[in-house]
This record gives C-alpha cells, structure tokens and sequence, in this order.
C-alpha cells in the first residue's frame, strides 16, 4: 500500500597549563607556545618588504585532510543519524507525557498561497494565505493541509484512546515510537512511525501516525504527517515504503 503523495502546491511542504594538563599535558602546550614565539619574531623581522611597502600576512593553511564534524545546534541536537536516535528518545518522552504541545512545538508550518475555495483544504478564497503543515492519509484518499489548531486537535485525538491491554501481531496496544528510519532516497528526511491499538465502537484497530522530519534552523521539524488504520496483511512499516529496499527501518524497543 503505497502512501498518497501530496500535491505540487503543497510539496512547500541544520558550535593556566594545570588546567588542561590531565587532557593534554604541559610540555606540547609549552612548546606550542614557544612556537608561536617564534612565529612572532619572524613576523617582526620581515614586517616590511624592501620596498618600506604594508607587511605580509603570514598564512596558515588548513589542512585538506581534515575530517568533518557534526556540530551539535544550540538545541543540544544534531543533524546526523545519531543526532536523530538522539532525538527520538525525546519523542518517546512526549508519548508518555502526552505532551501535545512538544509535538506541536516541532511542527514546521509553511505559507501555502490558496489558488481559491478548496473542498480539501481551509482555504476560502483566492490569494489567502495559510500556515499549514501537510496531512497525507496512507489510503488512497485526498490530503489535506492542517493549520494550528487542527493539528493540535489531531495530535490530541491521536495521543487518547490507546488500549495498553489490547495486542496483535505487532505488540501491545500503548501508544509507543514504533520505529525510525531514514529513506535514502530522500537525503536528509527522516521518519518516526507511531502506532497504539484503538477501539472506536468497540472493534479493535491499529492506528498508525509518522512524522516526516527535517532538520532545519538548528532543531528537528516535521511538515508532513501520514496517518491511517493498519490493514491486515501488512506490516507496518510496509505503509510508508516504496520499495523492499527501502525497509530499512530501525525498531525501538517494545
């Protein structure tokens, strides 16, 4: 079952020697420091060229073999695969608190420009302008753009209701980050796929909710949120897959 892809309009959708001695000992930063002496002095001694002309910079060249780093934000989080592991955890905090505001907190609303009165959307007139974030059903199914307090209502509804007593072939029924990956076809998009048990009339289901992260401005954000019912005889990353070799989830711990 391949998701639903959002339309083009809404596709709008990353820093005294005592005191260092036990990391790198006296003796190299008393050289280091003699060295730049020295440095210094040769510098005086050709300040000025034959000619009385301004004096040359002295240039240190940088290494091209040096290896790039990772770069924590000022968040505290990085944008790498581990960076993202990192903040998973985070969103497992928000899960058990039913924090529906750390995960509204994360949503990356864009400007989407209404081309006029639209059945799937809030638009009501042409040239309005909305901040939204994309809502994609993973059954062949209209999106939908979601503007605050839509998202906050479908975060909420999403994060009541889990039966923790109910399961099936996936695990029990407590809303849970069931998994994370990155597609790698997509560089730099990464998903988070949660799931819970549900009983809307009393039968029994598994919903499921991914996140479509970014990182961007120094933090992790989502603009686009996949939503469904499990159906069976799939698995469930099996949704949010195009193909076998992009199965390359990354289960949590049930």
């Amino acid at each position: 079952m391949r998701p639903v892809q959002g339309s083009t309009a809404t596709e709008g959708v990353g820093r005294r020697c005592r005191g260092l001695q036990a990391a790198v000992g006296c003796r190299p930063l008393l050289a280091l420091g003699a060295l730049m002496l020295a440095l210094v002095a040769v510098a005086a001694a050709c300040g000025e060229d034959e000619d009385g002309g301004a004096a040359t910079p002295l240039v240190t060249p940088v290494p091209s073999s040096a290896t790039p780093v990772i770069i924590p934000s000022p968040t505290g989080e990085a944008s790498d695969w581990e960076g993202f592991r990192q903040f998973a955890t985070r969103i497992e905090a928000a899960l058990a608190a039913k924090d529906v505001d750390f995960l509204l907190d994360r949503a990356a609303f864009y400007d989407y420009n209404c081309p006029g009165p639209e059945e799937f959307t809030p638009c009501e007139s042409a040239g309005q302008v909305l901040r939204v974030v994309d809502s994609i059903p993973i059954l062949p199914s209209e999106a939908t753009l979601l503007e605050t307090d839509a998202l906050r209502d479908n975060i909420q509804r999403f994060l009541d209701g889990a039966q923790p007593d109910l399961s099936d072939d996936h695990g029990d029924g407590a809303l849970k980050l069931y998994s994370i990956s990155q597609r790698s076809e997509e560089g730099g998009v990464y998903r988070a796929l949660i799931t819970k048990i549900s009983t809307p009339e009393q039968s029994p289901q598994r919903e499921l909710m991914i996140l479509q992260f970014r990182f961007q401005n120094g933090s992790w954000g989502y603009a686009r949120i996949l939503q469904g019912i499990l159906l069976e005889g799939f698995g469930v990353e099996q949704y949010f897959s195009q193909a076998p070799e992009d199965l390359n989830w990354e289960r949590r711990q049930q």
